[in-house]
């Protein structure tokens, strides 16, 4: 059974979503096809006087066009007469005007349609650009790259439909109106017999629907796979665990091809059994007008060709219908992903950071995934201009230590000061600005050398030189100059033309490039050779007191220098100081550095 009260729901659920695009464009595509549907059936009325005429010339200032008479005193009062050239143009002059409602209502169409794939693919992107981190490392990401290609692609033609559905009922009403002006009784017939026959379909549309939903889910796995396939792809080639995977692959494909052949199978269905019943619904209805009603077939030949039209209409209003529910889940699954990732949108404060000026204090911080705490009350204080090391054994805490002091994670507990203000008060986004973050795993996008330096940056004179200076002091300059398109050589998808040594020497000049505030070093140097990570340990020593940086080092070599150096254990500070001062007060520390033949 169809739960109608459902059915209702979604219709204003589908229709609220394209309202938030196209607002009341919406109504003017309905009143359009209303005024196509319109014009085509006076237009068609006018050929009832023009067989007429064309049979008894003689007769033509005694035509009756029955309900529609006025059109013939319309005709007569702008002192026309009647004759085979006057009707001629008045049925031309009505469908011109058919033509131009259908260019306006085509052109409409194109607008919307483009303006919707513009502010669903801008939303979209401004959502994942505002997301909160710790609930983006929960998403799918192959799902989420399914929702950003196909998903939207879908989503748009999934309104091509709606319009179609909408065009096909503003075509049904005006002939519909048409017709129960002409014959009343023989209108009524059709009405209900069409309904009977929508009721019929109501079912097949339930199930078209729900294989596109299935079909949303095998292209999210799908999606999942390849994008883990490209990631890891060195692996499994190496291991030979390639041809598993492809099995996987394989029979996702397989699945995905039987449900999309099952929706086509239903939609044919629904295309080629629809003629037929209408034309069994158009002989019944008559017979019953000959038997019971004992009319003339003159009299209702335009009531007649009215719902020939009007059941054409109808038709194709079931076609868009049974397309619409073809990719309704993927309306659905977008609707279902704007909202989630509305609520998973990063929060801050209205406080906008214009830049360090005493220092950074951690007060009681204590952070936990899920039940299980990482960081134990956590006080520290980093002064503005000093560098501060954080060492400690893997899975310590320390780069949980520098996504919360880079705002990507909040603390669970306790308060990060900067400056003395709450964080939570901050505006995250111009704090952030001033940050410049280098990662253990190199960041390269595709793109030219400049372009992943200076983040896209305008090739001028001055961005330029300031790029080279950067390439530089990362001890990579040698290595682009000798590229034959220097800056403007390509670096590949995630940077596949480059060493892993390469790649982090990019991504440090990148942010030596940005000159910023506070620098963090995650293991940054850890990819590098001993003599290339001494060069570049020695221009990152000449930023030295003017900047804030906060390493992270496995290398204890590369932090004997640092003004603090934060010796993490299970989620706590076990001691700090100089290096000298850990080496005599702290017996693990000691251990360490004795490990690395310091």
């Amino acid at each position: 059974m169809i739960n109608l009260n459902k059915y209702l729901s979604q219709i204003r659920s589908y229709f609220g979503f394209y309202y938030q695009y196209i607002g009341f464009g919406i109504l003017k595509l309905f009143l359009l096809s209303s005024l196509v549907g319109l014009m085509d059936g006076l237009g068609l009325a006018m050929f009832i006087p023009l067989i007429e005429i064309s049979a008894n010339p003689e007769e033509a200032g005694n035509l009756e066009l029955g309900k529609f008479g006025w059109l013939l005193q319309l005709v007569k009062s702008i002192g026309l007469e009647l004759n085979l050239g006057i009707i001629f143009a008045v049925i031309l002059a009505f469908f011109l005007l058919k033509g131009l409602g259908k260019f306006f209502q085509m052109v409409l169409l194109v607008k919307y349609i483009s303006s919707m794939v513009r502010t669903i693919k801008l939303s979209n992107a401004k959502g994942l650009s505002e997301l909160n981190y710790v609930e983006f490392t929960k998403m799918d990401l192959g799902q989420m790259q399914n929702l950003l290609t196909q998903e939207t692609t879908k989503t748009v033609s999934s309104f091509k439909f709606f319009s179609a559905i909408l065009q096909g009922l503003g075509l049904l009403i005006a002939y519909l109106t048409l017709a129960f002006v002409s014959t009343p009784q023989f209108a009524v017939i059709i009405l209900f017999a069409g309904a009977f026959l929508q009721l019929l379909f109501l079912g097949v549309f339930k199930r078209i629907k729900n294989v596109s939903t299935q079909i949303v889910g095998s292209h999210n796995s799908h999606f999942t796979l390849i994008l883990q396939m490209l990631v890891n792809l060195k692996y499994l080639i190496a291991t030979s665990a390639a041809y598993g995977y492809f099995e996987m692959i394989r029979n996702n494909t397989i699945t995905l091809e039987k449900q999309n052949v099952k929706i086509g199978m239903m939609q044919a269905f629904t295309v080629s059994i629809r003629e037929p019943l209408i034309i069994a619904v158009v002989i019944a209805a008559v017979g019953i007008q000959f038997t019971f009603f004992e009319t003339e077939l003159s009299q209702i030949a335009l009531s007649l060709l009215f719902f020939y039209r009007g059941l054409n209409a109808a038709s194709g209003l079931q076609a868009a219908f049974a397309n619409f529910q073809g990719v309704a889940g993927s309306l659905q699954n977008m609707q279902h992903y704007q909202k989630e990732i509305e609520s998973k949108r990063r929060k801050g404060g209205a406080v906008v950071f214009e830049g360090l000026k005493t220092g950074i204090r951690f007060k009681e911080v204590s952070f936990a995934y899920g039940k299980k705490e990482v960081l134990h009350k956590i006080n520290l204080d980093i002064q503005k201009n000093q560098t501060v090391a954080i060492v400690g054994e893997s899975g310590s805490g320390k780069t949980t230590l520098m996504n919360i002091l880079s705002l990507l994670l909040p603390p669970s507990s306790g308060q990060l000061l900067i400056d003395g203000e709450d964080a939570v008060r901050l505006d995250p986004a111009t704090f952030q600005r001033k940050i410049g973050y280098i990662t253990q795993d190199p960041v390269i996008f595709q793109g030219t050398i400049f372009e992943n330096v200076s983040l896209w940056g305008d090739p001028s004179p001055e961005n330029l030189e300031k790029c080279w200076e950067a390439l530089r002091a990362a001890e990579i300059a040698d290595f682009v100059q000798q590229q034959p398109a220097d800056l403007q050589t390509l670096v590949g998808s995630n940077g596949m033309s480059l060493s892993g040594g390469q790649k982090q020497r990019i991504s440090i000049a990148r942010e030596i490039y940005k000159k910023p505030e506070l620098l963090l070093m995650d293991e940054a140097t850890s990819s590098l050779d001993s003599t290339t990570e001494q060069a570049i340990q020695t221009s990152l020593n000449k930023l030295k007191g003017k900047h804030t940086i906060v390493i992270i080092a496995h290398r204890l070599s590369t932090v004997r220098n640092a003004d603090k150096i934060v010796f993490v254990q299970n989620g706590a500070i076990d001691e700090s100081g100089t290096f000298q001062t850990l080496i005599q007060n702290n017996t693990d520390f000691k251990k360490m550095v004795e490990l690395q033949h310091l």
